[in-house]
């Protein structure tokens, strides 16, 4: 089943990311939005791994960077959690 397939008796699961410390108490809700892809950049400083969060919005398609503090692996899996919940979920 591909990402765009969905049943009559699937939703597809909101991701809510909020971040506290660097963004000075702003959030970053999706809610509801399509999450298309979550990727790790190649790009890391000192302790912080970047990703890129790609959904869809009102506006279009957007991307957002953002940084988290960790290992490489810590990003990896990161992006891999926040891909794995962008497939449809069974309706309970």
């Amino acid at each position: 089943m591909t990402k765009e397939a969905k049943k009559k008796n699937q939703k597809q699961v909101g991701v809510s990311l909020v971040f506290k410390q660097r963004f000075k108490k702003q959030q970053l809700v999706i809610g509801s939005k399509q999450i298309l892809d979550c990727s790790l950049q190649k790009l890391f400083h000192k302790n912080t791994q970047y990703l890129t969060l790609t959904f869809r919005s009102d506006q279009g398609i957007e991307k957002i960077e953002f940084g988290i503090t960790g290992t490489q692996k810590d990003g990896q899996d990161m992006a891999k959690a926040i891909n794995m919940m962008m497939w449809w979920q069974p309706v309970e």
